[in-house]
């Protein structure tokens, strides 16, 4: 039976999952589903901020992105999804989609103080962060907690990616692990 390929493009906040999931989307020419941009379609939709969505409307996208990912996968539409999938919420979800998908997960890796230090230059640089994402009290968090990221532990190929400088392994070398 013919399956879609799905590419899952995870890691902690600040890991680089999103300027890689974009720059292997328009290489390998397949859409991109984020969860992120999901939720800030959500935020514009309502006209809130991340902090005013709530428990609820929270798993109303989670419901979501799960439910458009099928879907595509369902149709046969290949895609790359990306989020921070931390094993304890995501795992269920991600396995169940390996029934119907020849899925990939590609972990971007940084250190912890790394990670801090990307999410402390994206509030200056893009302040308007905090109104979609609570990076400010993600932030917090973090730097209280020193454990901020769960990733997922599954029965599948999995390829972890350091993005301390650049993408090592390298990005062709991404590109022919992505690759089914």
């Amino acid at each position: 039976m013919l399956k879609a390929n799905l590419i899952v493009i995870t890691g902690p906040s600040g890991s680089g999952k999103s300027t890689l999931s974009e720059k292997l989307s328009s290489e390998l020419k397949l859409p991109l589903l984020s969860r992120d941009r999901l939720k800030e379609g959500v935020i514009n939709t309502y006209n809130c901020t991340h902090d005013e969505l709530g428990p609820q409307m929270n798993k109303q996208i989670y419901d979501e992105f799960f439910s458009l990912t099928r879907s595509m996968l369902d149709k046969k539409i290949s895609l790359i999804i990306e989020a921070a999938f931390q094993h304890g919420l995501w795992a269920k979800q991600l396995d169940s989609l390996s029934l119907i998908a020849n899925v990939k997960i590609v972990l971007c890796e940084v250190s912890f103080e790394t990670s801090l230090k990307r999410m402390k230059d994206g509030l200056v640089e893009q302040p308007w962060r905090a109104k979609y994402h609570g990076d400010v009290e993600k932030l917090e968090t973090y730097s209280e907690q020193k454990k901020y990221y769960e990733p997922p532990k599954l029965d599948l190929p999995t390829l972890s990616i350091n993005t301390s400088v650049g993408y090592s392994p390298n990005i062709q070398d991404i590109i022919k692990f992505t690759k089914l």
